[in-house]
Protein backbone atom coordinates (compact mmCIF):
# COMPACT_ATOMS: atom_id res chain seq x y z
CA UNK A 1 0.00 0.00 0.00
CA UNK A 2 2.88 2.70 1.02
CA UNK A 3 4.57 1.75 -2.25
CA UNK A 4 1.16 2.88 -4.58
CA UNK A 5 0.66 6.00 -2.16
CA UNK A 6 4.25 6.94 -3.03
CA UNK A 7 4.24 6.29 -6.52
CA UNK A 8 0.75 8.62 -6.80
CA UNK A 9 1.94 11.15 -4.83
CA UNK A 10 4.44 12.47 -7.17
CA UNK A 11 1.49 12.76 -10.22
CA UNK A 12 -0.52 14.87 -7.90
CA UNK A 13 1.96 17.86 -7.21
CA UNK A 14 2.76 17.61 -10.76
CA UNK A 15 -0.93 18.44 -11.65
CA UNK A 16 -0.61 22.15 -9.07
CA UNK A 17 -0.43 25.34 -10.82
CA UNK A 18 -0.71 23.76 -13.73
CA UNK A 19 -3.09 24.86 -16.74
CA UNK A 20 -5.48 22.39 -18.08
CA UNK A 21 -5.77 20.98 -21.41
CA UNK A 22 -7.09 23.61 -23.75
CA UNK A 23 -10.86 22.84 -23.73
CA UNK A 24 -12.77 25.40 -22.03
CA UNK A 25 -15.87 22.99 -20.86
CA UNK A 26 -18.48 23.12 -23.54
CA UNK A 27 -21.66 24.79 -21.86
CA UNK A 28 -24.78 24.92 -22.87
CA UNK A 29 -25.64 28.50 -24.15
CA UNK A 30 -29.22 30.29 -25.24
CA UNK A 31 -29.00 33.69 -24.35
CA UNK A 32 -31.29 36.61 -24.94
CA UNK A 33 -29.72 40.05 -24.99
CA UNK A 34 -32.75 42.91 -25.57
CA UNK A 35 -31.06 45.67 -27.59
CA UNK A 36 -34.03 48.39 -26.08
CA UNK A 37 -32.46 47.41 -22.64
CA UNK A 38 -30.54 50.46 -20.99
CA UNK A 39 -27.90 47.79 -20.02
CA UNK A 40 -27.55 46.89 -24.09
CA UNK A 41 -27.37 50.66 -25.25
CA UNK A 42 -23.38 50.18 -26.10
CA UNK A 43 -23.56 47.53 -27.99
CA UNK A 44 -26.34 49.96 -30.34
CA UNK A 45 -22.95 51.47 -31.55
CA UNK A 46 -20.12 50.49 -33.79
CA UNK A 47 -17.02 49.63 -31.24
CA UNK A 48 -19.49 48.98 -28.08
CA UNK A 49 -19.34 45.99 -25.78
CA UNK A 50 -21.15 44.72 -23.03
CA UNK A 51 -20.86 41.78 -20.64
CA UNK A 52 -22.94 39.20 -20.22
CA UNK A 53 -23.92 35.94 -18.49
CA UNK A 54 -23.89 32.76 -20.31
CA UNK A 55 -20.87 30.61 -21.44
CA UNK A 56 -18.46 29.13 -19.49
CA UNK A 57 -16.86 32.38 -17.55
CA UNK A 58 -19.42 34.76 -18.80
CA UNK A 59 -19.61 36.58 -22.39
CA UNK A 60 -18.33 39.78 -24.12
CA UNK A 61 -20.67 41.56 -26.54
CA UNK A 62 -19.36 43.70 -29.23
CA UNK A 63 -20.82 45.68 -32.18
CA UNK A 64 -18.71 45.53 -35.50
CA UNK A 65 -20.66 46.64 -38.20
CA UNK A 66 -24.03 49.17 -38.82
CA UNK A 67 -25.07 46.29 -41.61
CA UNK A 68 -28.46 44.86 -40.36
CA UNK A 69 -27.65 41.62 -40.07
CA UNK A 70 -26.64 39.07 -37.62
CA UNK A 71 -22.51 39.68 -38.41
CA UNK A 72 -23.11 43.07 -36.87
CA UNK A 73 -22.03 41.68 -33.66
CA UNK A 74 -19.55 39.02 -32.37
CA UNK A 75 -19.47 37.34 -29.09
CA UNK A 76 -16.55 36.04 -27.32
CA UNK A 77 -16.84 33.72 -23.98
CA UNK A 78 -14.80 35.76 -21.27
CA UNK A 79 -12.31 32.59 -20.70
CA UNK A 80 -9.09 33.19 -21.20
CA UNK A 81 -8.60 30.13 -23.81
CA UNK A 82 -5.14 29.44 -22.58
CA UNK A 83 -6.05 30.04 -18.57
CA UNK A 84 -9.70 29.20 -18.28
CA UNK A 85 -9.10 27.26 -15.55
CA UNK A 86 -6.71 29.74 -13.56
CA UNK A 87 -8.92 31.86 -11.17
CA UNK A 88 -6.87 35.11 -13.29
CA UNK A 89 -8.00 33.22 -16.64
CA UNK A 90 -10.43 35.88 -17.53
CA UNK A 91 -10.91 38.25 -20.36
CA UNK A 92 -11.51 42.15 -19.80
CA UNK A 93 -12.50 44.77 -22.20
CA UNK A 94 -9.13 47.10 -22.63
CA UNK A 95 -9.17 50.41 -24.10
CA UNK A 96 -12.10 49.22 -25.53
CA UNK A 97 -11.27 47.62 -28.36
CA UNK A 98 -9.00 44.65 -26.78
CA UNK A 99 -9.88 41.90 -24.67
CA UNK A 100 -6.92 41.34 -22.21
CA UNK A 101 -6.15 38.10 -19.85
CA UNK A 102 -5.94 38.02 -16.51
CA UNK A 103 -2.85 36.36 -15.99
CA UNK A 104 -0.30 38.14 -18.72
CA UNK A 105 -0.27 40.50 -21.25
CA UNK A 106 -2.17 38.68 -23.84
CA UNK A 107 -4.39 41.12 -25.43
CA UNK A 108 -7.03 39.94 -28.66
CA UNK A 109 -8.42 42.29 -30.87
CA UNK A 110 -12.69 42.46 -30.45
CA UNK A 111 -13.31 43.02 -33.95
CA UNK A 112 -12.04 39.18 -34.69
CA UNK A 113 -10.57 38.22 -32.21
CA UNK A 114 -6.79 38.18 -33.29
CA UNK A 115 -3.84 38.00 -31.20
CA UNK A 116 -2.77 41.43 -30.98
CA UNK A 117 0.13 40.86 -28.00
CA UNK A 118 1.66 38.08 -25.79
CA UNK A 119 1.82 34.35 -27.27
CA UNK A 120 -1.64 32.51 -26.73
CA UNK A 121 -1.54 29.09 -28.29
CA UNK A 122 -5.22 29.18 -28.09
CA UNK A 123 -8.03 31.50 -30.13
CA UNK A 124 -10.76 33.14 -28.23
CA UNK A 125 -14.22 31.02 -27.31
CA UNK A 126 -16.80 32.43 -29.94
CA UNK A 127 -20.20 31.87 -29.84
CA UNK A 128 -23.56 32.18 -32.74
CA UNK A 129 -25.11 35.10 -32.83
CA UNK A 130 -28.73 35.59 -34.51
CA UNK A 131 -29.99 39.22 -34.71
CA UNK A 132 -33.95 39.00 -34.43
CA UNK A 133 -34.80 42.47 -34.94
CA UNK A 134 -35.02 43.94 -31.12
CA UNK A 135 -32.81 40.79 -29.68
CA UNK A 136 -30.08 39.09 -30.15
CA UNK A 137 -29.60 35.12 -29.21
CA UNK A 138 -27.00 33.38 -28.45
CA UNK A 139 -26.36 30.12 -29.03
CA UNK A 140 -23.50 27.51 -29.12
CA UNK A 141 -24.47 25.53 -31.82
Amino acid sequence: MLKKLFFLTPLFFLGCGKDLPQQIPNVFVSEYVYLNNPSSQAINFIGGSIYHTGGYRGLVIYRRYMNGDSNDWVVYDRACPDHYSRDCGLLKVEEDIYLGCGCDDTQFLMFDGSLVKGSAEYPLLTYHVNWQGDKLHITNN
